[in-house]
């Protein structure tokens, strides 16, 4: 069941790594964090949020310097299975 708090985690994981979810997935933890700071989050919450991610199973660290997004089914444009999990509908 999903919860609040993780759809924007969802949304988050969904924009940050879109250039290379149809690809070999893999992303430096660098570059992550870099595309973090074009949405403004705050250097402390950078390692938060990529170990939420590890925590929910959306992404995977290989090493120190790399993690792989892993493809979920989330998409901005059909949220009317969260709204119904939510009860929003």
């Amino acid at each position: 069941m999903t919860e609040c708090k993780e759809v924007l985690y969802l949304y988050l994981h969904s924009k940050i790594g879109e250039p290379v979810l149809n690809t070999d997935r893999l992303m430096s933890i660098h570059e992550v964090e870099w595309r973090m700071a074009q949405w403004r989050i705050p250097n402390k919450l950078k390692p938060l949020i990529i170990k939420v991610w590890e925590d929910m199973g959306i992404v995977k660290k290989i090493d120190r310097r790399t993690i792989e997004f892993i493809r979920t089914n989330f998409n901005v444009e059909d949220m009317g299975e969260i709204y119904t999990e939510l009860n929003l509908f």
